[in-house]
């Protein structure tokens, strides 16, 4: 009887801890001020200007096809460096074909330095032999941000959530999406992201200039480099992963690469180039959010709603899921008086992928209507992840942060602020269209009458499910 007291104590003080660990560090927010670089960006929408012959040409990517295709089309140009920062990687076609150009452009020595987050790749990279075929060429390294530590809870929520890629100091890509097939490509199409990112590149034939896009992200890349949290991995094999694998590995991502530039060779042409199709951009500006791994100061969230209070007309927020403290609906709710509208666009609880923020969502929507926003719900075919706003008619922001709890205080977070009206214009366009497939949630808390769209059915188990899970996740609901 005393040894079974014994083993019931041991247990009940080991989940007190991780409980308290896990949890307890991310319960409390606090505020912020708006930053530097938000002041910047303020300016930008304050006073636009007029900009001839830039250096900066940029264009979005709205489709999971231009996505992939833009990724193989700068990597296999490349010839200095390439840097890969991603949330998430899973082993599939598009990351075969991804990791296939990587490696040829590593054996020609572009010297390549990738970095992941440290849950992904405990859970979906794990010791795949790809990983290693390509990490352990001499011209790459691996890097994982916060390796979860099994002995240390307050590890498990501090994540790595920014998604770009910078080739030869000469173009960048920035966005929402993550490396696999529910991104990239057309490979599970009935399993496929909606999603948005921009590429820009930079004509300079000289030096690249200090503060362009491409200097602020490399500058905010080599700070997340430095942290004591990101460690090298995919260096050394384990004893369950043979040389043979590896080398087996090696030879089929080479033969795919072959069959890439056979089947896409369209897209390593000068007139299939993604040059066509960037225009000029003027000022750019990078927001972050704090790079530690505990709670963090809701910098980037402050930023962006010190944007939108110096609007002229209108802004439009396009976020996956609205999740909000306390405190950020008080900060929305203090830039939404007023007759110049602000717009949001998230998906219906239907079209939705996570969750817990549709859980949430289910239950505070009428919160979020109390803030004096414009709320639309996205009805179409798949799932919606794009993370985008633009201010008037000069100013767009694109990058990886929800209007939710987690890209507030839990994650690291990039958004680029880029001015100019045509670049702005492309994305007001692809913002419309998924308006048009959207239905306006009225101030009662009721959807607004029309018969143009058609409302996407939740099956009735998961309503059931949703409403229970509305109540139970309000407790953590600081992690969503």
């Amino acid at each position: 009887m005393k040894i079974r007291k014994v083993v019931i104590l041991t247990v009940i003080i080991i989940a007190i801890y991780y409980i308290i660990g896990g949890l307890v560090p991310f319960m409390f927010h606090p505020k912020a001020e708006v930053s530097e670089a938000g002041k910047k960006a303020v300016s930008i929408v304050k006073s636009p200007e007029e900009y001839k012959d830039s250096n900066q040409k940029a264009t979005i990517l709205e489709t999971s096809t231009d996505a992939l295709d833009a990724r193989l089309q700068i990597i296999d140009e490349a010839k200095e460096s390439i840097i890969l920062s991603t949330f998430d990687i899973r082993p599939g076609k598009s990351a075969e074909d991804v990791f296939s150009c990587l490696l040829e452009a590593a054996e020609r020595g572009v010297k390549i330095e990738i970095i992941v987050d440290g849950m992904s790749v405990l859970t979906h990279m794990k010791n795949d032999s790809m990983f290693y075929a390509v990490g352990m060429n001499e011209n790459v390294v691996i890097r994982t941000y916060n390796k979860p530590n099994v002995l240390k809870p307050w590890t498990w929520n501090g994540r790595m959530h920014d998604k770009y890629i910078i080739v030869d100091d000469r173009v960048l890509l920035v966005g929402g999406r993550n490396t696999f097939d529910y991104f990239l490509g057309t490979y599970n199409i009935k399993n496929l992201s909606y999603d948005r990112e921009f590429l820009l590149y930079d004509n300079n034939k000289n030096k690249r200039e200090e503060g362009t896009a491409i200097a602020q992200m490399e500058a905010y890349y080599e700070k997340i480099k430095q942290l004591d949290t990101v460690k090298v991995v995919y260096k050394e094999l384990p004893f369950f992963v043979s040389e043979k694998e590896v080398e087996q590995e090696k030879t089929r991502l080479k033969e795919r690469y072959q069959e890439i530039k056979t089947e896409k060779k369209e897209l390593f042409t000068e007139e299939g180039s993604y040059k066509q199709k960037t225009v000029s951009v003027g000022r750019t500006v990078l927001l972050t959010n704090p790079t530690n791994i505990l709670t963090k100061k809701p910098v980037l969230y402050y930023d962006l709603i010190a944007m939108i209070g110096a609007r002229k007309e209108e802004a439009y927020i396009h976020t996956p899921y609205a999740v909000f403290s306390d405190d950020m609906k008080e900060q929305l709710t203090a830039v939404c008086t007023g007759d110049k509208p602000v717009k949001m666009q998230v998906n219906s609880i239907a079209v939705g992928d996570n969750v817990m923020a549709s859980s949430d969502y289910l239950l505070r929507r009428k919160e979020i209507l109390e803030t004096g926003v414009l709320l639309y719900e996205f009805q179409g075919a798949h799932s919606s992840h794009g993370k985008s706003l633009y201010i008037d008619d000069t100013v767009s922001v694109i990058g990886s942060f929800n209007f939710d709890m987690r890209s507030a205080y839990l994650d690291t977070e990039t958004m680029f602020v880029i001015e100019g009206k045509e670049f702005t214009n492309q994305l007001k366009k692809n913002i419309q269209v998924m308006e048009e497939q959207s239905i306006r949630v009225t101030k009662e808390n009721k959807y607004e009458e029309q018969d143009k769209v058609a409302m996407a059915e939740l099956p009735k188990k998961t309503a059931i499910l949703y409403r229970i899970t509305s109540i139970l996740f309000q407790c953590i609901r600081y992690l969503i």
